[in-house]
């Protein structure tokens, strides 16, 4: 069974709900380091599926690869990013790069070639590339780094960046995946929205007078309006979408129909 951007929004959703503030954070820190969300520049912390941020709707960094542009690598770069999918699968206990580049060096029988040492990992809340300390010699990522090189000696000035899902979606290759709506990009499932965007929706709706909030990474929105307290959109422990008060957990639920495939 193949796991979804859907399914781990779903359980992720359903921990933060659970758990106290504190724990909300927890889970938050090890989904970010896990790959399973992404924390913007910005501080805000976003699904694996978005696209953008939803604090500041800034576009997420390093959803990309990018190739010398002489060719089309096609398998030989999806080898390079399985291989990646798997030293990061064995070291999970490291913080998940959303993707890496190599450089190029000519220390290998004085022909030019993408080296297994000095690679650089990108993560989605900074611009700037880091150092990764570990060398990918006699692994096989340096086995597909050779294939590459031969393939397409590589020339001064080139960037190899691969990027390295956490669910083993395949990314757009060049820009193509940028600025796409969630419910077009490769890596998102079945399910598009967040609960947070049927209360934003249900604001509009109403009318000026009345707005919303999201509630922790999604999981939940706040609607408020004149002469009304504020009430929680959320799902419940049997899967429906519910209304209820904000203020008090005691008050009674008020199931939200929904149209099938909603």
């Amino acid at each position: 069974m193949t796991t979804t951007p859907a399914d781990i929004t779903l359980v992720l959703s359903r921990l933060t709900v659970a758990a106290n503030a504190h724990d909300q954070d927890v889970i938050a820190d090890s989904a970010v380091d896990a790959g399973l969300m992404w924390r913007c520049p910005c501080g805000g912390t976003n699904a694996y599926g978005d696209t953008a941020c939803g604090v500041c709707a800034a576009a997420r960094l390093w959803t990309t690869d990018k190739t010398p542009p002489r060719y089309e690598y096609g398998k030989l770069l999806e080898d390079l990013r399985s291989a990646l999918v798997d030293w990061f699968n064995d070291r999970s206990q490291v913080r998940r790069p959303a993707a890496v580049s190599f450089r190029v060096t000519t220390g290998y029988d004085d022909c030019p070639a993408w080296a297994t040492w000095g690679a650089s990992v990108h993560f989605p809340n900074s611009p700037d590339a880091i150092d990764y300390p570990h060398d990918f010699e006699r692994t096989l990522v340096a086995d597909a780094l050779v294939e590459i090189s031969e393939f397409d000696r590589p020339q001064t000035g080139d960037t190899l960046r691969v990027v390295v899902p956490a669910l083993g979606s395949v990314p757009a290759h060049g820009d193509a995946a940028q600025g796409l709506h969630p419910a077009q990009h490769p890596l998102v499932g079945e399910y598009a929205y967040a609960v947070c965007d049927y209360a934003r929706e249900a604001a509009q709706v109403l009318g000026d007078d009345w707005g919303s909030e999201s509630g922790y990474i999604g999981a939940y929105g706040l609607i408020w309006g004149p002469g009304v307290p504020t009430l929680r959109l959320h799902v419940d422990h049997d899967d429906d979408l519910v209304l209820q008060l904000n203020d008090d957990a005691d008050s009674t639920p008020h199931i939200v129909p929904l149209p099938d495939g909603a």
